[in-house]
C-alpha cells in the first residue's frame, strides 16, 4: 500500500515487490487508496488510505476476491506499505487479523484511532514489523522517548502479546538496519522494530526483500486459523 498522494504503480516501482514476488513465488495485490483530499480545479487530487472510505472492508473483500479467482494459500497473506501505507498496514494488524497472517511496513506507526475502531479485536494475532529511518523528518523521531506515537506503538505490541521489554529485546546490526526483536514466552518475535541509518521518507527495496524473507516467510496459520511459527513448517528430510 501506498503512502499518501501515491498509488499502486508508484509503489510497485518503488519497492520491488512485484520483483521479489517473481523470484519468491507469491501473488502482489497493490490497492489503491480513495481521494481524501480533493482539490477545487481536481488535479493533484491526494489518495490517502481510510479517510471517509471504509478501507478495512475494502481490504477484506480484495482479499476474498482473490481467494476467489486465484489458487492461493489462504494461510499465508501479507500487508506491506510505507507511510501512509504503514499506518494502513499497521492498522491490518489489530483489525484483520483473520485475513492477514503478518504485517511489514515502513515510516509510519500504528494509527491511534484504530484501537478505538469498530473493527478492532484481539481475537486475532497477527505479527508486526516496523521500519523507521534514522532521519526521517516527516514522521518525525524513531525514538521512544521523542515520539509519542512510536512509544505507543511498540508499548502496544508488547502489551498486547506479552513480549520482552525494550530493554530485554533482543538487538542486532546488519549494514546500515539496526533491529530489535521482541520475542514472546515461547520464543516467537511477534513484534520486530528496526531503525535504518541514514534513511529518511523513503522506502528502500532491501526492506521488502527484509520483509519477505525474515519475516513474513516464517509464519502461517493453519486451517483453524492457529498462529505457527517456522520450526513448525514441514521442511525436506535430509537425514
Amino acid at each position: 500500500m501506498a503512502g499518501r498522494g501515491g498509488s499502486y504503480s508508484t509503489y510497485a516501482s518503488l519497492s520491488s515487490w512485484p520483483q521479489i514476488a517473481g523470484e519468491r513465488g507469491f501473488i502482489c495485490a497493490f490497492p489503491m487508496a480513495g481521494y481524501g483530499r480533493q482539490l477545487d480545479n481536481g488535479i493533484g487530487n491526494v489518495s490517502m488510505w481510510n479517510r471517509g472510505t471504509d478501507d478495512v472492508n475494502f481490504l477484506r473483500y480484495m482479499v476474498d476476491d482473490i481467494k476467489a479467482n486465484y489458487n492461493i494459500d489462504a494461510g499465508r497473506v501479507y500487508a506491506s506499505g510505507q507511510s501512509m501505507g504503514s499506518m494502513m498496514s499497521t492498522r491490518i494488524s489489530v483489525t484483520l487479523g483473520d485475513v492477514f497472517t503478518a504485517i511489514g511496513s515502513s515510516c509510519g506507526a500504528l494509527p491511534a484511532d484504530a484501537l478505538t475502531s469498530e473493527h478492532y479485536t484481539e481475537e486475532y494475532d497477527c505479527p508486526a514489523f516496523v521500519i523507521y529511518g534514522e532521519k526521517d523528518a516527516t514522521v518525525g523521531s524513531y525514538k521512544l522517548s521523542e515520539s509519542e506515537g512510536v512509544k505507543t506503538m511498540v508499548e502496544y505490541y508488547i502489551n498486547r502479546y506479552d513480549l520482552q521489554s525494550v530493554d530485554e529485546a533482543a538487538s542486532y546490526r546488519s549494514g546500515a538496519f539496526n533491529h530489535y526483536l521482541f520475542y514472546n514466552s515461547e520464543g516467537v518475535p511477534m513484534f520486530r522494530y528496526s531503525v535504518v541509518e541514514g534513511k529518511g521518507h523513503a522506502n528502500l527495496p532491501s526492506e521488502s526483500y527484509l520483509f519477505y524473507d525474515e519475516f513474513f516467510s516464517k509464519f502461517y496459520k493453519d486451517a483453524d486459523g492457529t498462529l505457527h511459527y517456522e520450526n513448525d513448517t514441514e521442511v525436506l528430510d535430509i537425514r
